[in-house]
């Protein structure tokens, strides 16, 4: 199997044709978006960190799912659940899938052990329930948000994400599509990555400062009452359909760099 080394513009023309099969479906794909969202929250809630640990099983299995999903809406072609799930059934798919998100969770889980307790700094704990508490996001309940946060320890958690993800990015299509035992498809997905860091920092870029943008907006908007509510909701939909372009833009990056090899 071999990895295609591309241009740097690659990674912005993945966004854009990510972002096109969004446009076909967008309820579609706000809908997933909405169900994996309720999923985390309960999971969480109800298991703590075990319910962590099962949303870190399921994602690779999730991911493929979507993936999946952008390859018949690329093509222009109907399909159902039914057809969807069939696939899974194929050969060792779903197992191995299942193994990526258990050694994706374990990593996630070490790592989360570590870094989460710093988030918070325990002194202004207090500060911080009682803004997220109150009725609305008022300038010193933000101030209050805002000094609660260890921003180095955001720093470190967002750079070990991007790195899980990096390493992630083409394990479920290459599980999905060629087959691919789940330790060779880690390897060739940092071989692919690798190959094309270039490509990955120009997706990477815009969707980073579009939601740290969007992320800021949401929060300067809840301070308006009603109508900031209301703007603070069309802004996360916004979000929301971002990442879910992000997700496109993996099915393009992976038909140009190996289904084109």
């Amino acid at each position: 199997m071999q990895a295609l080394r591309l241009p740097a513009s690659a990674g912005f023309d993945w966004l854009l044709k990510g972002f096109a099969i969004f446009k076909k479906r967008p309820a579609f794909f706000l809908l997933l978006a909405f169900i994996w969202h309720l999923n985390t929250i309960f999971s969480i809630q109800l298991l703590g960190l075990f319910g962590l640990f099962s949303v870190a099983l399921v994602q690779p299995l999730y991911v493929a799912f979507i993936l999946l999903c952008c390859h018949h809406i690329n093509a222009g072609k109907r399909f159902n659940l039914n057809e969807l799930v069939d696939v899974f059934k194929q050969g060792n798919i779903l197992k191995s899938l299942l193994v990526a998100g258990f050694i994706y969770g374990v990593i996630f889980i070490i790592l989360n052990m570590f870094f989460t307790p710093a988030l918070i700094k325990e002194s202004e704990m207090s500060h911080l329930i009682d803004a997220l508490t109150a009725a609305e996001i008022t300038e010193e309940s933000y101030a209050a948000i805002a000094s609660s946060i260890n921003v180095f320890a955001i720093v470190v958690m967002i750079v070990y994400s991007l790195l899980i993800t990096l390493v992630y990015w083409f394990v479920p299509s290459l599980i999905l599509w060629n087959g691919t035992e789940v330790v060779k498809s880690i390897v060739f997905s940092v071989i692919g990555v690798m190959r094309n860091l270039g490509a990955f920092v120009m997706l990477g870029l815009p969707v980073l400062l579009g939601g740290y943008v969007i992320w800021n907006l949401i929060f300067v908007a809840m301070s308006f009452g009603a109508v900031g509510a209301f703007l603070a909701f069309i802004l996360q939909l916004i979000l929301i359909s971002l990442l879910m372009s992000l997700y496109c833009a993996m099915y393009i990056s992976y038909k140009q760099i190996y289904q084109s090899a």
